[in-house]
């Protein structure tokens, strides 16, 4: 009996061990769990921002898009890779960082003819031809940034670039650079460059990229200016100063313009000394045709004769003044999701009258075509081939004359991001 006693305490007491470990382990095992929950609940509560900031994403959104600015659809789409930085209620405003870009490459044709017929005292007549073909590219990268601010929309576009023509590599250029102020929804100040004063209809809706490019009114060009933008539903107004390098050296330059859902048109005009253009444009879109046309005239002084206007540049002498006008209709036809064709017409006349010497009275016309089929399977990708003639005759009361005939064929690729 002694001996069945005792066995019967020693495993009593073997069971009460056993018990009070699995206790032991229980326990731990559950301070364990509560731990790892805590650490999870920390590290979800923890920002994914510097601190300060609330928020951040990286997303595909719509293009920023800078007071009066229309974009080219062959280089820009309807969205950008975009950042967007949201703050903490004590931390700087909120920020939007736009970045795309596109490389651009083209096999070109170029060929241009001379006629020449001098006056009986020079007693000859010349003729020369050229031709020549190059492979050319672009790149270009551009940066677009907004902050919403205390007192309105601040923001700032830019965009660099390079080019390769034939075997001659370019350096680093900005075409762009323009920054703004939204003092309200409508109202909006900016500076830097920018090319006020041209019609943006017509054969500047060309998407030729190599083709003969003086098709279109033309404008001052690109050039350092303030402005300040109004828009309101379709209606926009701009207004700026800018910078020439010849005589006086502050122009000016507007516009008004109408965009509704499928007519849009717009009255523009620059000044500069005694020299300034006003021209007017109209575009309609029907389904899966679009037509539009522009036209301008102008005045241009000795002095900026090497600017270029309607399409043709006057390099003439002091003393000699021009009246200028051109014309020109556009239209494209969407032949397919994917596929796009389009053809453009320009003409343009000048008159100049030397004062001193009349036997340089010149009158320079000019008759230019050009057109392309383009086709954009994905978004980040075109393909097409562009061509255009243009021919342009001066003659003077010397007697001169002189027909210039320029032929352009090429095949272009546009890789977008």
């Amino acid at each position: 009996m002694k001996m069945i006693k005792i066995a019967l305490l020693g495993t009593a007491a073997l069971a009460a061990v056993s018990v009070s470990a699995r206790a032991d382990s229980l326990s731990d095992l559950k301070a364990q769990i509560e731990a790892l929950n805590a650490r999870v609940a920390s590290i979800e509560t923890a920002p994914a921002v510097p601190a300060g900031y609330s928020l951040m994403t990286i997303s595909d959104a719509a293009t920023i898009t800078a007071p009066g600015e229309t974009l080219d659809p062959m280089y820009f789409g309807p969205t950008a890779s975009t950042i967007g930085i949201m703050p903490t209620a004590d931390a700087p405003a909120a920020v939007n960082i736009q970045w795309s870009g596109f490389v651009r490459a083209a096999l070109v044709y170029n060929a241009s003819a001379l006629d020449a017929t001098y006056s009986a005292i020079l007693a000859n007549e010349t003729h020369t031809s050229t031709h020549d073909l190059h492979i050319k590219a672009r790149g270009e990268l551009d940066v677009k940034a907004t902050n919403d601010t205390a007192v309105g929309e601040v923001g700032v576009k830019m965009a660099f670039r390079s080019d390769i023509d034939g075997s001659i590599l370019g350096g680093v250029t900005m075409p762009t650079a323009w920054g703004w102020w939204k003092m309200t929804p409508e109202l909006a100040f900016g500076g830097g460059i920018d090319g006020l004063g041209g019609v943006g209809h017509g054969t500047d809706k060309l998407t030729a990229m190599y083709t003969d490019g003086a098709l279109s009114v033309g404008g001052p060009g690109d050039r350092a200016s303030f402005k300040v933008s109004y828009a309101s539903g379709p209606i926009s107004m701009d207004i700026a100063a800018q910078h020439w390098v010849t005589g006086s050296s502050i122009g000016g330059a507007g516009q008004i313009g109408y965009a509704g859902d499928s007519f849009s048109a717009q009255v523009a005009g620059w000044v500069h000394d005694n020299d300034w253009q006003i021209g007017a444009g109209a575009t309609a879109s029907m389904d899966m045709f679009t037509l539009s046309a522009s036209g301008a005239y102008g005045h241009q002084s000795a002095h900026n004769f090497n600017v270029l206007k309607a399409g043709i540049a006057v390099p003439f002498t002091q003393g000699v003044g021009a009246d200028y006008w051109g014309a020109n209709v556009y239209a494209s036809a969407a032949l397919s999701d994917s596929i796009k064709a389009e053809i453009g017409y320009g003409y343009g006349l000048f008159n100049t009258t030397d004062p001193f010497l009349s036997i340089f009275n010149l009158q320079e016309t000019k008759n230019a075509v050009a057109g392309g089929i383009y086709y954009t399977p994905v978004s980040q990708l075109t393909m097409g081939v562009e061509g255009s003639w243009a021919h342009v005759n001066t003659s003077t009361t010397a007697p001169t004359n002189t027909d210039t005939t320029t032929i352009v064929a090429d095949f272009v690729s546009v890789f977008r991001f």
